[in-house]
């Protein structure tokens, strides 16, 4: 009687038998495979999550400042291009503050909420904080106060997206991608 071999039998159908002790049964499911890239549209709503909890603290930063100058909150944003640049990097370090918590786990709150995940692309170990906030933030929030060649870059960016692999110029840059994450049962 001819057998069915796994390599021709659907993944559903092959079952594998195992006797256990009670030394060796745990809680942790070991998977032999990557886990799946994040959806393009779970990767957007996390963006637009994300831009929500850093326009607040942002706007909070913004209004104090202009307060303490004595000049209205958007005179502040039509400063040299100096002003500017300390802008940014005082938004880049707004957005790390908010994101703190969450980027220790390769995560911002948008991807946390949407169970998300930022991995090294070869190793799919979580990235340092160092990688996270300055290459796959900070330098596209630099880049894109460059006038048109920083406006063309920051919409390049997210567009790669489409691409087989569903990563971002950012993710290339800082050799990473986003996984969903698998639950435990």
């Amino acid at each position: 009687m001819p057998t069915e071999t796994p390599s021709s039998a659907n993944a559903s159908d092959v079952a594998t038998s195992y006797t256990s002790t009670d030394e060796d049964v745990t809680d942790e499911v070991v998977v032999d495979r990557e886990p799946p890239l994040a959806e393009r549209s779970t990767r957007l709503m996390a963006f637009i999550l994300d831009v929500v909890f850093a326009m607040i603290p942002c706007g909070l930063v913004l209004s104090i400042v202009s307060g303490l100058r004595g000049v209205p909150p958007d005179a502040l944003l039509q400063g040299s291009a100096l002003e500017e640049l300390v802008q940014s990097l005082g938004g880049i370090a707004v957005w790390a503050l908010v994101n703190f918590y969450t980027l220790r786990r390769g995560q911002t709150i948008g991807k946390r909420i949407l169970k998300i995940q930022v991995v090294d692309y070869e190793t799919g170990k979580i990235p340092t904080l160092a990688n996270l906030v300055l290459l796959r933030f900070g330098l596209f929030a630099l880049i894109s106060q460059a006038g048109v060649s920083g406006l063309a870059v920051a919409v390049a960016n997210p567009l790669m997206i489409f691409g087989e692999d569903r990563r971002c110029v950012h993710d290339y840059i800082a050799r990473t991608k986003v996984i969903k994450l698998l639950t435990k049962h």
